[in-house]
């Protein structure tokens, strides 16, 4: 079932059958190609890694080579509980052959994904869907994730869009033995906040995670954006490492034009990559089938610059989430009020509610009038239930450290962090900013000092003063900015947003701002570009398609929202992509095997080219 797993002619497919069960892996041969599986000595323990660890064992063995998984492998047979000691992105599948016992082990964020479902006393898993889907029993939509979709452009939890089909909770340790399968979690967020100033321990933090994702004779790539996370990690880099900065965008957009400042200031190799519309269509497919339906079609750039960076590089660094976990950017005035007192069930539920209008894409009243006979009162009920249940399963005891926590598990897990898996078909991935020991001393940074970047730029000032000087696209001016001008400039940010789509709109696309802010300006895409335009009347105006055949979306009103868009009447930017993502979404998994084998080695061939 590898095959299913394979989306370009340069990975590297492997199958082991064993006496009492059966496992494959796609990898890029970069860190940890030695063929799978590895054994121990009496071979009574195999094991097999997806990914690669930090932790006490560097200087033992070589750090993010094969010898990752003998380092397990030797482990597990001396305590049981190693992992609670190591740091990375991985999985890691043991197996003691004696007892026939199974044994899977993720990372604390879940940054390696793993889809399981148990069919009577089997296990089937995988890093993605696609394999699962071939068990005849597995190939259920989950109308309840289907929902979701349409309310947040993600299912939030464990939960997919299928069925009988769950991920693997972050931080979990999976037990099958005798047909009995057991799963416990390892490790938990706990915000343990202290009144002294973080800010030296942070900057030793964050530089000790670069260093410990540092191999020599590998070749990294960064690429550069107009905020903080990337120069954060860029300012952790020792010197002598072989890296390449990457830029890219839309012509003309303000992200470019600071990445480019940043990669001047810290001196790297740099690269811009200009991004054209129409090219990104074809890539839309990719964005699919990688991510599981998790992700939108606004992220085609992804496969299409990683294309050309991994010419180029062997790892990529990504500064993923650091500005959720310490520049508090979903944090808001009242979450941070609220954390003075301890959430009851009252204030729980009134924070779910606040959660929900912050995630929900448009309102309930469209997504209703959106949705078709079989969704419709699911899309009303169901997605507020379910983020009142993600937002108990978070554990932490004050309302923004809850929030944050939420956040981390459900949007950067289940969305943010599909761009990463997207790219970690052309490269591999290293998360400097979910590293352990940087996460611990976040957790012990008060809320307050989190919330609107406080501490996030003394913390830049002190790892990187160079690069705190340039500005942030946020705000238009740098972290060294007196926090009045830092204030006044997100308010400018928010105003100028607001009235570059109100002159675009009223003036029916006549007067538009010729610099767009991020790299790719989307809503335009819908308007202006042929092949996009092409792609959403094929899928989305052919009363034929899917989403209308199975009774989820209303055809009439669909047609609706598309045209309001083109017309500049509306903006519907954000549905309209994830009705996009739906609809391609059952195409892929749910279409007859001919079609869809076709498809799939129609598409190995056109990544082969890039």
């Amino acid at each position: 079932m590898t095959r299913d797993m394979k989306h370009a002619a340069w990975q590297i497919d492997e199958t082991y059958v064993g006496s009492f069960f059966e496992i494959g892996r796609v990898h890029l041969g970069t860190l940890g190609p030695r063929k799978q599986p590895v054994f121990n000595e009496d071979r009574s323990i195999c094991g097999f890694m997806y990914g690669n660890i930090t932790g006490p064992h560097r200087g033992q063995v070589s750090p993010g080579g094969a010898n990752d998984l003998d380092y397990c492998i030797q482990s597990f047979g001396e305590d049981p509980e190693f992992y609670i000691n190591i740091d990375g992105s991985f999985v890691v599948v043991l197996c003691n052959m004696p007892k026939e016992e199974f044994t899977i082990i993720n990372d604390r964020y879940g940054s390696k994904p793993v889809y399981i479902s148990k069919l009577g006393s089997t296990l089937a898993f995988a890093s993605e869907a696609k394999p699962l889907l071939r068990l005849s029993q597995l190939n259920e939509l989950d109308l309840r994730g289907v929902s979701e979709l349409l309310t947040f452009g993600y299912c939030l939890g464990d939960r997919t869009l299928f069925r009988e089909i769950s991920l693997l909770p972050p931080a979990s340790v999976l037990v099958l033995r005798d047909g009995r399968l057991s799963i416990r979690n390892y490790w938990k967020w706990d915000y343990q906040p202290l009144h002294n100033d973080t800010t030296l321990e942070l900057v030793s933090a964050l530089k000790h995670a670069v260093n410990a994702r540092v191999d020599e004779g590998i070749r990294y790539a960064i690429a550069l954006s107009g905020g903080l996370d990337s120069r954060s990690v860029v300012g952790g880099l020792p010197d002598s490492t072989n890296v390449t900065s990457f830029t890219f965008g839309e012509e003309g957009c303000v992200e470019s034009r600071i990445a480019e400042l940043v990669a001047r200031r810290s001196g790297m190799k740099h690269r811009k990559i200009l991004l054209q519309p129409d090219e990104l269509a074809k890539f839309y497919t990719d964005v699919i089938s990688m991510s599981d339906g998790m992700d939108t079609a606004p992220v085609a750039f992804i496969p299409y610059v990683m294309g050309i960076i991994r010419k180029e590089a062997d790892v990529f660094f990504d500064g993923i989430a650091l500005g959720t976990l310490l520049g508090g950017s979903k944090l808001t005035a009242a979450d941070v009020e609220d954390s003075s007192r301890k959430l009851d069930a009252a204030s729980e539920l009134e924070l779910a509610s606040r959660l929900y209008s912050r995630m929900a894409i448009t309102h309930v009243g469209m997504i209703t009038d959106l949705a078709g006979k079989e969704v419709a009162h699911l899309v009303r009920t169901w997605p507020p239930r379910a983020v009142l249940e993600a937002l108990k399963a978070c554990k932490s005891g004050r309302t923004a450290d809850r929030v944050d926590e939420f956040f981390m598990v459900n949007r950067i897990r289940r969305h943010t962090l599909m761009g990463s898996i997207i790219a970690q078909n052309y490269l591999e991935q290293a998360f400097p900013t979910l590293d352990f020991g940087l996460i611990s001393v976040i957790l012990r940074t008060p809320c307050r000092m989190r919330a609107r970047h406080r501490t996030y730029r003394h913390f830049l000032r002190k790892l990187a003063p160079d690069l705190a000087r340039v500005p942030y696209e946020a705000t238009y001016v740098p972290v060294t900015a007196p926090r009045i001008l830092w204030t006044a400039g997100r308010g400018l940010h928010i105003v100028l947003r607001r009235l570059r789509t109100s002159l675009n709109r009223f003036s029916n696309g006549r007067i538009r701002f010729v610099n767009i802010i991020h790299y790719v300006n989307p809503d335009e895409w819908l308007r202006t570009s042929t092949q996009w335009r092409k792609l959403v009347h094929s899928v989305l105006l052919d009363n034929n398609s899917l989403s209308y055949r199975k009774g989820l979306l209303n055809p009439a009103s669909v047609r609706r929202i598309v045209l309001e868009h083109e017309q500049r009447k509306a903006d519907w930017t954000a549905i309209i992509f994830v009705l996009l993502t739906l609809e391609l979404s059952l195409r892929y998994f749910f279409e007859d095997e001919s079609r869809r084998m076709d498809y799939l080695c129609s598409r190995v061939s056109s990544m082969d080219q890039v």
